[in-house]
């Protein structure tokens, strides 16, 4: 029994801290770069607006990469793992991450600046949410595999 005990912490430290790494990574690539079909959000798939598009062209960015001109809002994003007290944190200090995550809504119908489909002044791209989706699946495949070696190797 004790190896037990001492295997499934051991093996719940790692993960949390491959998971961490892995969604780290996921949000780190996806600055400036489109959701793959699977991800189903819609208002995500859709192109910037052109009056975006135009703006970044003007100042020398690419044209259409959400979330990417210069790299400094990707360059905010944090990952700290504490791996014995079990947590793991991965986030960005700047409300402008959050409202590119969760989406602004407007003033009022009448505030055609930015819109989609009149509401919003920044549509939701869920970068944070959409790597937490994609490591959920990630820890239901290898989680009983990761675990299972664990066991198999302390007991």
């Amino acid at each position: 029994m004790k190896g037990v005990e001492t295997a499934f912490p051991a093996a719940s430290h790692d993960m949390i801290e491959q998971m961490a790494h892995r969604m780290y990574k996921e949000i780190y690539i996806s600055f400036g770069r489109w959701p793959v079909m699977q991800f189903t959000y819609p208002i995500w798939m859709r192109p910037l607006a052109d009056s975006t598009q135009k703006d970044r062209k003007k100042k020398g960015y690419t044209k259409n990469r959400p979330l990417d001109r210069d790299g400094f809002l990707r360059d905010t994003v944090e990952k700290r793992v504490n791996k014995s007290a079990g947590w793991a944190v991965i986030g960005s200090p700047y409300k402008m991450m959050l409202y590119n995550e969760m989406g602004t809504v407007s003033g009022g119908p009448g505030n055609k600046r930015g819109t989609i489909a009149g509401r919003y002044y920044i549509p939701p791209r869920p970068i944070f949410g959409k790597a937490v989706m994609e490591s959920q699946q990630w820890l239901q495949r290898s989680g009983a595999e990761v675990f299972g070696n664990f066991l198999r190797t302390r007991i």
